[in-house]
């Protein structure tokens, strides 16, 4: 079959745009200021992109795109597919009005999801072949149970975030930045390399053990008091502007450099400085 793009911009004059249930090659809408009425299901072979629809409030319960999906600047846009697969990656930014995601979302690439200010919860089937980045949903609470990332998850200024599911994993490495309530760090996170938890002032204690196989860094965790007993980081550990923090691990092993205030190592001179 011979790939065939569809494209529609804000010079379109339809007032109704109709989409058919399957598209060749890549779908692009830019600013159409119309009705939009998709199939039940859609499967677009390229890419889909969709920008700029101040009507547009729901997308087909069932989509499949071959290539990278990408919606960004739809306000009004309330009903999300059921079911998305997306064979690349998987953009959503600025849907004001977005509350749900889908139940199962499945990428090969990268996801991210920027500016949904009302998105309360993740799909609970959630498999991403690559990064996921999160920022700045407000409402953002939930992860699913058993979510699988790929590659490495950021997660920037969700302020109702208070912890990860003990069954989520991620691939490479985890940040955690800006994060207003986050206050728990799950005993059992699979995370596959870095750790980075930074300006979570309500971050009071770790589990008890804990291994990473790359870099840790903790910074401006202004409750912070108590880092885990058995504490292992196979690269360099960072750890700065944790005013509550007076003690060190009983047991505390460091492969690379060590980055933490002069009381900080003053404590760990006899037992592990040189």
């Amino acid at each position: 079959m011979d790939k065939e793009d569809y494209k529609v911009t804000s010079g379109t004059a339809e007032e109704l745009l109709r989409i058919p249930s399957e598209i060749s090659g890549s779908l692009t809408i830019e600013g159409f200021a119309g009705q939009i009425q998709f199939p039940k299901k859609l499967k677009v072979r390229g890419s889909f992109t969709i920008s700029g629809c101040p009507h547009l409030s729901e997308l087909p319960n069932q989509l499949e795109v071959g290539g990278n999906f990408t919606i960004f600047e739809c306000p009004h846009l309330s009903k999300f597919p059921n079911v998305l697969t997306v064979g690349g990656k998987a953009t959503i930014s600025d849907c004001g009005s977005l509350s749900v995601l889908s139940s199962k979302l499945t990428t090969g690439g990268d996801f991210q999801l920027f500016f949904c200010p009302k998105v309360e919860s993740l799909p609970q089937e959630l498999k991403v072949g690559g990064n996921a980045i999160i920022s700045n949903c407000k409402l953002l609470a939930r992860f699913p149970d058993k979510g699988v990332i790929g590659r490495s998850l950021t997660i920037i200024g969700c302020e109702a975030l208070r912890g990860l599911p003990q069954d989520l994993k991620i691939g490479w490495s985890l940040s955690i930045r800006d994060c207003k309530r986050f206050c728990i760090f799950s005993e059992g996170l699979s995370i596959g390399l870095n750790v980075e938890i930074s300006g979570c002032p309500e971050l009071a204690e770790f589990p008890n053990v804990l291994t990473v196989d790359g870099f840790l860094r903790i910074c401006n965790c202004g409750k912070l008091e108590v880092l885990p007993e058995v504490l292992t980081v196979k690269g360099d550990f960072r750890i700065l502007g944790c005013g509550k923090l007076h003690t060190v691990p009983s047991e505390l092993k460091v492969g690379g450099k060590l980055f933490a205030p002069k009381w900080f190592k003053s404590l760990l001179e006899k037992d592990y400085l040189d």
